[in-house]
């Protein structure tokens, strides 16, 4: 089990939007939105959340909140702390 955990965490920030996005999520205090990273970063609000939801599917962030925004629903997340304990994750978020 703990292989393949890691397995899928090394895929999930395999990519530096991922570990932009990873680093930012661990370093706030509340949960974020794709929009509102996508700002903070400086890339494009699709590349965003589609490396968000990456990271939501290897369970390394989670979502907490949906709001509707001007006729669209905003996602926010926040990081899994199992995850973000790991050693290949921490490994990363100790790179910054």
């Amino acid at each position: 089990m703990k292989h393949k955990l890691t397995a899928v965490y090394t895929h999930a920030i395999g990519h530096p939007v991922r570990q932009e996005l990873l680093r930012l999520i661990v370093s706030i205090e509340s949960a974020i939105s794709p929009v509102e990273a996508s700002r903070r970063i400086s890339v494009d609000l699709s590349k965003a959340a589609y490396h968000m939801r990456v990271l939501k599917e290897a369970e390394v962030v989670v979502l907490v909140e949906k709001k509707q925004v001007r006729g669209a629903t905003e996602h926010f997340y926040r990081p899994v702390q199992k995850a973000v304990e790991h050693p290949v994750i921490k490994a990363i978020l100790d790179e910054a």
